[in-house]
Formats: C-alpha cells, structure tokens, sequence
C-alpha cells in the first residue's frame, strides 16, 4: 500500500487488521521464480530460494494503465472520454472523480 498511490489511513489501518484477524501471511522484498499446483517458489532479497505451500496467491505487482481499446476506437467514435486506470492507473477516487468531470461536462 506504499508504492501506488496513497491509501486513506483509515482503509490502511481496516485493511491491515482484516489481514492479521484473518491470519493472511504477507511477504515483501522478494520476487516470484515459479507458481505450481501445490506451492510458489521465491527469491528473497539474500537470494535464498524458499519454496511456500500454497492453495492460493494473489501477486500485488504494482499498477499500470491499459488504454489498447481507447487507442482502437480514436478517430472512430464522435465523442470519447478515457477515465479511471485507462487514463492513469490509481485509486477508486481518481475513477470516481473522472466519471464526476466528464458526466458534468457532457
């Protein structure tokens, strides 16, 4: 929650205790080598292989804007507005505060 963009404290604070009550492991500074059926296999920082059961992963691999269909339809369509993580990946406000702008100037 450090990298992007900044996170309201009160969410942070929520989302980390909803982590902990519900015993989530998290782990930073490392880099994934491999994900198979029964585990993922990482490298720390000390480039230590470490291999971790797993039924589950969810990667937080940082955010990055998709416009491909915007830059298909320019010049296509009469009146086209790009918003929210088309235009500039971040947070829910930023989504919400496009669609404010354009549904006020349309």
């Amino acid at each position: 929650m450090d990298g992007g963009p900044p996170v309201p404290h009160m969410n942070k604070v929520m989302l980390l205790d909803l982590l902990t009550v519900q015993k989530v492991s998290m782990l930073t500074n490392a880099h994934v080598q491999e994900i198979t059926n029964e585990a993922v296999i990482i490298v720390d920082r000390a480039s230590s292989r470490k291999t971790i059961i797993a039924d589950t992963v969810v990667l937080a691999l940082g955010l990055k804007s998709n416009d491909e269909l915007g830059k298909l339809l320019e010049g296509k369509v009469a009146h086209m507005y790009t918003i929210g993580d088309c235009r500039e990946p971040r947070n829910i406000m930023g989504a919400v505060w496009d669609g404010y702008e354009v549904g006020r100037a349309v």
